[in-house]
């Protein structure tokens, strides 16, 4: 049966430099491509605050699905499973290894587990949802959903807009709760020998790593890069506009902030994001082999399997 790796993990934890030693070392034995597995990477114009991969990366071997989607559009985890099974079987057909790499792990089991078979959403309720949304607030589509069930909001987040109104428009299209379609789910799913790493690191390490990283990435020209992002007037909804550091930044464009109070709010966002990525890691992707160690170490503990399947 036909391989594929999968290297997930927090933010900043190494997954992309791993990937890409990975594909030197495997350079005499099959060449390789790199599939994103991240949903923030999936857009273009926000390159440097997604960290996606530099042009002498994707020299090394072939990359695919970075920067394949405009800020304006809206990439679902099955839009990204579909063109990933299409990136996975290109490579197979190319007698290619697939290493598909990231730290969104509903991406990840979207395609060993498949997902949940929502129906389409009635046009006019999506348009009276985001209507909702747009004058009065996540918190009026939360409320409504919580005088009807409580149950129906047991997961959210009243803040997190695009989780509550995906909630209220599957209710209020299909009768049922998000959670009863998601307990139910399509099996279809792509059939594969599926070797997935996970890599989580010494958390005070990867936390300073992401401090350092920021600051990079402000080197780069990272205010730059949101200056342009807000340019272009793009809808605050959007999921891209999730991508931390557009937020931080914009207040500091704003003359809200300091440009360090913008960078010490950034780091602050990346860490809680590394730590809600790290708890899923840890607990919900449990057919993944746990790697905690240093670059060299994770890396040829992943190398020594891979060249066995050879």
């Amino acid at each position: 049966m036909n391989k594929v790796i999968m290297i997930g993990g927090p933010t900043a934890s190494g997954k992309s430099q791993m990937a890409i030693e990975l594909a030197k070392k495997l350079k005499n034995i099959t060449p390789v491509q790199i599939i994103n597995t991240d949903s923030i990477q999936v857009y273009d114009h926000i390159n440097i605050l997604s960290s996606q991969p530099s042009e002498n990366d994707r020299k090394i071997c072939n990359h695919s699905l970075y920067g394949i989607f405009s800020p304006r559009r809206t990439c679902s985890a099955w839009i990204w499973r579909d063109l990933a099974e299409k990136s996975i079987k290109s490579a197979w057909s190319k007698n290619y290894l697939p290493i598909l790499v990231g730290g969104t792990g509903l991406y990840f089991k979207s395609l060993i587990e498949g997902l949940s078979d929502i129906p389409d959403i009635d046009k006019n309720i999506r348009l009276q949802g985001r209507n909702i949304l747009e004058s009065q607030g996540s918190q009026k589509l939360f409320n409504e959903l919580l005088q009807i069930d409580p149950d129906l909001v047991s997961s959210l987040n009243y803040k997190d807009s695009h989780r509550v109104l995906r909630a209220w428009e599957v209710f209020f299209s299909t009768g049922k709760s998000i959670s009863y379609w998601q307990n139910n789910k399509n099996t279809r799913f792509l059939k594969a020998c599926w070797y997935g790493f996970s890599i989580l690191p010494n958390r005070e390490k990867l936390y300073s790593k992401i401090n350092s990283r920021f600051i990079k990435m402000i080197e780069l020209g990272a205010v730059e890069e949101v200056r342009d992002f807000l340019n272009r007037n793009l809808n605050s909804k959007f999921p891209c506009s999730k991508a931390i550091g557009i937020q931080e930044l914009s207040g500091y464009l704003k003359n809200l902030y300091s440009l360090d109070k913008a960078i010490e709010l950034s780091q602050q966002s990346t860490r809680r994001l590394a730590k809600r990525q790290y708890t899923w890691f840890r607990n919900q992707m449990k057919g993944f082999r746990v790697l905690d160690g240093e670059l060299d170490s994770n890396l040829n503990k992943i190398f020594n399997i891979t060249y066995r399947l050879y």
